[in-house]
């Protein structure tokens, strides 16, 4: 055999060695290719089952703190409702509280009355009865506005108050003075009119009737204990 045709099997091997070789490499990059590309997949799917648990979990913490928020606007709602109708209740009883009051009131002064007209009447009958009337008695002084000796105490009075005051009485007939309260003197927590003789309670009784319409406030009438004469009226005028 000629050394030509001994060398065309040894090519055609060599190239079949080559093509083998390069066949191989290709497989080799595409598995190498695919093998990445799945890794790369693998971290890219645990990336966002991560991403994807935790947009759970904000959603739950956000569930949770939306249910709380609820539920404490609600129990805000009904404390506020709860509150609002006692409040309601509370007042509906010091309206009702403060109407009986004033009832009371008017009906201890209509016994008040009574009481002192009665004791007037007896005293004078038994006065009748045991003394007769002679003559050249020094007659008591007669209970009119212009023989009370009235006395005003003002407490965080308004000058127009006391002005509007003052202009009131003095058309009624009263003259008034406006002594300053003494360290020790107690005043009154309402404006009140103190009278010290029965004689003098309907007087009184006028006064209270213009403070009460000029002030338009609640004015209280009282008997006082201390030994002043009998035209003496004392009136506390509080402010409000």
């Amino acid at each position: 055999m000629s050394e030509e045709n001994q060398s065309k099997p040894t090519e055609n091997i060599t190239v079949i060695i080559a093509i083998t070789a390069l066949v191989l490499a290709l497989v080799s990059g595409v598995v190498n290719y695919r093998q990445n590309n799945l890794a790369g997949l693998e971290s890219s799917l645990r990336d966002t089952k991560d991403q994807l648990q935790l947009a759970k979990n904000d959603i739950t913490d956000i569930k949770m703190k939306t249910i709380q928020q609820l539920v404490d606007a609600e129990l805000a709602i009904k404390g506020r409702d709860s509150l609002l109708q006692e409040n309601s209740r509370l007042r509906e009883a010091l309206d009702d509280a403060n109407t009986r009051v004033g009832d009371l009131e008017a009906q201890v002064r209509r016994l008040d009355n009574r009481l002192t007209a009665g004791a007037a009447s007896t005293s004078r009958a038994k006065t009748a009865a045991a003394k007769p009337e002679t003559r050249g008695k020094v007659r008591p002084i007669e209970a009119t506005a212009a023989s009370v000796d009235l006395d005003i105490y003002n407490a965080q009075i308004a000058p127009e108050l006391q002005q509007a005051v003052t202009q009131a009485l003095a058309e009624k007939g009263f003259k008034g003075k406006y002594p300053a309260p003494s360290e020790k003197m107690s005043m009154a927590d309402t404006t009140t009119v103190f009278y010290y003789d029965k004689s003098y309670k309907g007087l009184a009784e006028s006064l209270l009737a213009v403070l009460t319409d000029v002030s338009k406030a609640r004015v209280v009438l009282r008997k006082g204990s201390s030994p002043y004469p009998a035209n003496k009226i004392i009136v506390h005028m509080i402010g409000q």
